[in-house]
This record gives C-alpha cells, structure tokens and sequence, in this order.
C-alpha cells in the first residue's frame, strides 16, 4: 500500500495516520507473535530444569531409603557381632556418594531455572516504540 501513496510531504493526514496505524497493527502482530515463540522457549527451559531436580530428588529418595536398611543392618551386626564396624563404614561411605549425587542433581537443576520474562519481546518492544516515535514526529527530527 505504501508504494501507491505519493511522499510522504503531500498526503493527506488520514493517509499518514492510516500509514501509522497500519504500522502499528503490524507491529502488535510481531510482538504478539515473538512473546508466544519466547514464552514457548522458556516453558522447554523450565521443562527441562524440572527433569535434573527430580533425578535429583530420585537419587535422594534412594539414599534415604537406604539409610532405612543401614538401621536395620546395624541392628542385625550388632546383634551377630560379626564385623559390625567393616558394615558401617562400607554401609556409610555408599549413603554418603547418594547424597553427594543427589546434591549436585538438585543444586544443577536450581542453576538452571531461571526465567527471564521475555527478554527479546521488551528490547523489540522497545526498539518498535522509538520507531513510532520517529515516525509521528515532523520529518524525523
């Protein structure tokens, strides 16, 4: 439509503010378009940061259910007073690895949720506003 308009200096202002509304209306459409693509990027992201905590968590389940049969080994070898201290050390040294495991999973999978609402949506926002600007004052200045 811009091409069949004469210069910018002889339309009409109904011409000119069509010219900015149509401007406008395209550059909602964009930002529209640009926040639902971003938000869609940022759900994959927390998706993901999700799946790490829950091995996290997993992994921590299991040392706790472990430490549940150390109790109970502990009550047998006490009981039997066969090697009670080799048990526990051996039985420890395994619940300490699951729980460094499940610490690291879960401090990893905190690092990586971070949600940055629309970063790129506001900049071009931006950017869009200035334009409109230029656009709606006289001859640019």
């Amino acid at each position: 439509m811009a091409a069949q308009l004469p210069k910018t200096e002889q339309q009409t202002i109904g011409q000119l503010l069509r010219r900015v509304v149509n401007g406008l209306n395209g550059l909602v459409d964009r930002q529209v378009q640009l926040a639902k693509q971003e938000g869609k990027e940022n759900l994959w992201d927390v998706l993901g940061a999700g799946k790490t905590l829950g091995i996290g968590a997993g992994i921590g389940l299991l040392g706790a259910l472990l430490l549940l049969n150390v109790l109970t080994l502990a009550i047998v070898l006490s009981l039997n007073m066969i090697w009670p201290w080799l048990g526990w050390i051996v039985i420890l040294l395994i619940i300490g690895v699951l729980f460094f495991l499940a610490y690291r999973f879960a401090m990893r999978g905190l690092r990586e949720v971070r949600i940055q609402p629309l970063g790129r949506t506001r900049r071009t926002f931006k950017e869009d506003i200035k334009w409109a600007r230029h656009l709606l004052t006289r001859n640019g200045k």
